[in-house]
């Protein structure tokens, strides 16, 4: 999907022209997001404040193994969760994907208060069947007298892997079988057809809805 998966332009720009508090909402499965993340912050001397065990372990790991390189300095605690330029990172999973900033917006989360300065940005385009929770959250947001910054999906991708990259993982593996599960069923046919187009043979491509054996 490269380069429409890279926004590490847009928090330059978003960090460089927001000097007030940042909140960036992405899912703690992304480590390439939060490596362009934290790639970004490095250059300033702010803070960042990383919400959320899970995410704080998958970060600690990432920097552990070497897979990011950030200094360890530079990241706060909740102490510094309403510092006048501090950034927040949170984090979400797919089945819930505004479940943490939906509790700010809310007023209903343990740690963080929505100030009407605050810059909200989601760090991943809306993808389908979330769209009305990200207006609803977004007019919640704008109510409040926030700014937020959503992605355009036109513009920008999700971490899904193009067609060329499932032939090349095909062609890498060389598997026996190859059984799309995941995503709506049109997806699991069009994976299936990138991966007979990169010369799988058809005959062992596995197509079954839930309930199938």
């Amino acid at each position: 999907t490269s380069p429409k998966h890279r926004i590490a332009s847009l928090i330059q720009e978003t960090v460089r022209k927001n000097p007030n508090r940042i909140i960036f909402n992405t899912y703690s499965s992304q480590l390439f997001r939060i490596k362009e993340i934290l790639q970004e912050i490095s250059k300033t001397n702010r803070k960042i404040v990383i919400m959320g065990k899970a995410l704080q372990n998958t970060i600690d790991d990432a920097l552990t193994h070497g897979y990011i390189e950030f200094n360890r300095n530079q990241i706060g605690d909740l102490t510094n969760i309403d510092d006048p330029n501090v950034i927040l990172l949170i984090a979400n999973d797919f089945d819930n994907p505004f479940g943490h900033i939906n509790r700010i917006v809310r007023g209903i989360d343990k740690y963080i208060k929505l100030k009407s300065d605050d810059t909200i940005v989601f760090t991943e385009p809306v993808f389908e069947g979330t769209e009305k929770i990200a207006v609803d959250v977004s007019n919640l947001i704008a109510k409040m007298g926030a700014k937020v910054i959503v992605l355009s999906p036109k513009q920008y991708l999700l971490h899904h892997a193009s067609q060329e990259d499932i032939k090349l993982m095909v062609n890498l593996m060389n598997p026996k079988y190859y059984f799309p599960v995941y995503g709506e069923y049109r997806h699991q046919v069009m994976n299936a057809d990138a991966a007979v187009a990169g010369g799988f043979d058809p005959q062992n491509i596995l197509l079954k809805q839930n309930g199938d054996v």
